[in-house]
This record gives C-alpha cells, structure tokens and sequence, in this order.
C-alpha cells in the first residue's frame, strides 16, 4: 500500500511538471506539422510517380489504392516525426524565440527525411547494411549539425530558412488535402469491396 501511495505521488509530480514545460504554441505546433507534412509526401509523390509506369498497366482502382496507401504512410510518419519534435520542443534553451525554435526542429525533420532518403538510395548496393548504416547516420549528423549551427549564427540564413518553411505551408495543406481523399477512398475500397 505504501508502494503505491508513493507511486501515485511521483507520477502526480511528473504530470505537473509536464505541464510547466514550455511547448510551442498551437499555431506554432500547427506549423511545425505543416513542415513535418511537407518532405515526407513530396518524396511519396515522387515515388509514386517514378513508379506510374507499370502501375498504369494494373487499373485505374489498383493505382489509386496504391496512390492512397503511399499517402497514408506518409502521413503515419509525418505525425511520428511531429509528436517526436514536440516531445523535444520544451528542451531547447528558453531564450529561443519560438520561430527559431520551429526552424531549429524543421531543419532537424527535414535532414533526417533526407538521410533516410539517402540510406534507401545507398542500401541495396553491395555494401555491408552495417557500414551503410553507419554512413548514413555519419553524414546526416554532420549535414544537421552544419545547417543547425550555421542557421542558428547567421540570421539572414534563419530568415531565409524560416521564410521557406513559411512558403511550404500551401503545399503542405494540398498534401493534407491528398491524404483525406486517400483515406476516404481506402475507406470505401474496404467497406465495400471494390477491386
């Protein structure tokens, strides 16, 4: 009985100082979705369209479901990237305004997208998968900590970087758009059966 009485007690702490953290905003946090949203499916688009070619000669249905599905990944990992920033969101130092906060996590989102796309373009070579591995996360870190320290020391780059991510935002809601007329044609195709 003690045993929970002090358990109860430490995860009552824990939740008030999650809530003394300081996370961005919700406009902030709106934003830094829209930058998560935006790589992730413009490489799925990519993809999709580099692979249109066969896919055209399986139906019109067979394409969209596949088309759906790609979108739907790619949402899945926009969001864990995005809960993953804004779980790192209340580390960063205080004296950050929330703009360099939001470019500091965006270029961090963005670099790993990019790393990954790296990796999947280096991995079916003939080199060991460990050595690849370790290439990839090699140069996506030295390229993350290149950007974040030259955006972060040089504001005319920060205001460029922050002005792109701004940019990117009509893009990112199209992409959003996309994915709810993807889940809903997955939705229909299941609950009905279409082939």
């Amino acid at each position: 009985m003690e045993f929970t009485k002090k358990l109860s007690w430490k995860v009552i702490i824990t939740i008030e100082k999650l809530k003394k953290m300081r996370f961005l905003t919700r406009k902030k946090m709106l934003w830094l979705f829209l930058i998560c949203v935006f790589p992730i499916h413009f490489w799925a688009i990519l993809i999709f369209l580099n692979n249109l070619s066969w896919l055209l000669e399986s139906g019109l249905w067979f394409v969209l479901g596949v088309f759906s599905y790609q979108l739907l990944l790619a949402f899945l990992e926009a969001f864990l990237m995005f809960v993953f920033l804004v779980l790192l969101s209340p580390w960063l130092p205080r004296i950050w305004t929330e703009d360099i906060k939001i470019m500091f996590l965006g270029n961090l989102a963005w670099v790993a997208w990019m790393g990954l796309i790296f990796f999947q373009s280096i991995s079916p070579n003939s080199m060991n998968f460990l050595t690849t591995i370790f290439i990839a996360v090699g140069i996506t870190g030295a390229i993350i900590i290149a950007i974040q320290y030259f955006s972060l020391r040089n504001t005319s780059i920060a205001k460029v970087n922050i002005d792109i991510f701004d940019r990117i935002q009509i893009l990112a809601y199209l992409f959003l758009g996309f994915d709810v007329l993807g889940f809903l044609f997955i939705l229909i195709r299941n609950l009905f059966w279409i082939k």
